[in-house]
């Protein structure tokens, strides 16, 4: 696929339909960028990226877009652009077979003390070990309670 240069128009429309990252990251991989442009974009931001991208490259980024970016309406419109009607299944997630997904192995998952090493991991249990000895709590606190708690303790040793 064609790739899409950073402009300050391409940085605004990156900004608007992939929200979540800088507009570099997200246009290093046009596909990827393309599946949200072709869900999110409006019509004027799409007349700016047609400058740059060819039906072959939208095919191309229908035919390549990860599972779970585009909705079934901008699927079924973007494939009769293209002109593919009826238009193929939607991009799935496709788990293991006999339930062998790789992020339920335990070696894959985190633990709590997945990073003893790190300053902020080291001061974090530190602060939860002082405020577990010297706060009594209720008997029902909620998460989030729980969590400021450790915030403000945290905040008192720094100070």
């Amino acid at each position: 696929m064609t790739p899409i240069p950073l402009t300050d128009e391409t940085a605004a429309i990156a900004r608007h339909v992939v929200w979540f990252e800088p507009p570099a990251r997200a246009l290093r991989d046009p596909v990827r960028f393309m599946a949200y442009a072709l869900t999110y974009a409006r019509a004027e931001e799409m007349a700016v990226l047609r400058r740059y991208v060819s039906d072959a490259d939208i095919k191309e980024a229908l035919d390549r877009a990860p599972a779970g970016i585009m909705d079934p309406r901008s699927w079924s419109y973007w494939n009769a652009v293209i002109g593919r009607w009826p238009a193929p299944p939607l991009p799935a997630r496709v788990l293991a077979p006999d339930g062998d997904d790789p992020m339920s192995r335990s070696e894959t998952r985190p633990t709590p003390r997945s990073f003893p090493e790190s300053p902020t991991f080291q001061a974090m249990e530190a602060a939860m070990h002082d405020f577990l000895e010297t706060v009594s709590l209720p008997d029902r606190l909620s998460e989030s309670e729980i969590v400021q708690l450790a915030i403000d303790v945290l905040e008192r040793r720094r100070a």
